[in-house]
């Protein structure tokens, strides 16, 4: 049996609600939101990690890494089904040291299919994939020194919602909040009459 876990927005909510200590200040919200995203990160990224957390966080940090995907929409609703792959982009450089924590710290394979959406290939410089059991990796390293383009180019507006070691970014909030999700046709040439 699943449990259903509360949306972020809701934890916050019962977190505030749970102290009897009287009125909030600004640093102790913060304080209280901090607090809720970084257990909601390692909640969404146990699967993965494993007990390995704070390399992981430390090596997302030095990468300057950000995931989008599911696991960052997770951040949002807490869906019933927890997510089965984990979506990493670096900017230009940073990939090896990641990689090499997914290959020798958290023990993943290496997968020879290496596929990647036509709306990331003017982006994405290099793309691994990883597996360990039914669990899925990728790292996607950029072109440019920022990983602002590729999440610009997602192939939806639902992956253009990014979640970093402290916090989470939605370019479409509005949207995101309320599920809709529009799909960006940059894939698609369109051959217009002249």
């Amino acid at each position: 049996m699943t449990m259903h876990k509360p949306g972020l927005n809701q934890q916050k909510y019962e977190a505030m609600h749970s102290s009897t200590l009287g009125p909030w200040t600004c640093h102790e919200l913060q304080q209280v939101g901090a607090e809720c995203v970084l257990a909601r990160f390692d909640d969404i990224l146990k699967p993965f990690v494993g007990e390995h957390m704070a390399k992981f966080r430390y090596s997302m940090h030095t990468t300057a890494a950000v995931i989008n995907g599911s696991c960052a929409r997770q951040m949002l609703w807490a869906d019933v089904q927890h997510p089965t792959n984990l979506n990493i982009i670096v900017p230009k450089g940073c990939s090896l040291s990641l990689i090499a924590l997914i290959l020798e710290t958290l023990k993943y394979d290496r997968t020879q299919n290496t596929h990647i959406n036509e709306a990331y290939k003017k982006v994405i410089a290099r793309h691994s994939k990883f597996r360990c059991g039914p669990l899925r990796i990728t790292v996607s390293e950029a072109f440019a020194d920022g990983i602002f383009q590729v999440i610009a180019s997602s192939h939806t507006t639902a992956d253009m919602t990014v979640m970093t070691t402290g916090g989470l970014t939605a370019f479409y909030p509005l949207w995101t909040s309320k599920g809709i999700v529009v799909t960006n046709h940059s894939d698609t040439q369109i051959n217009a009459p002249l």
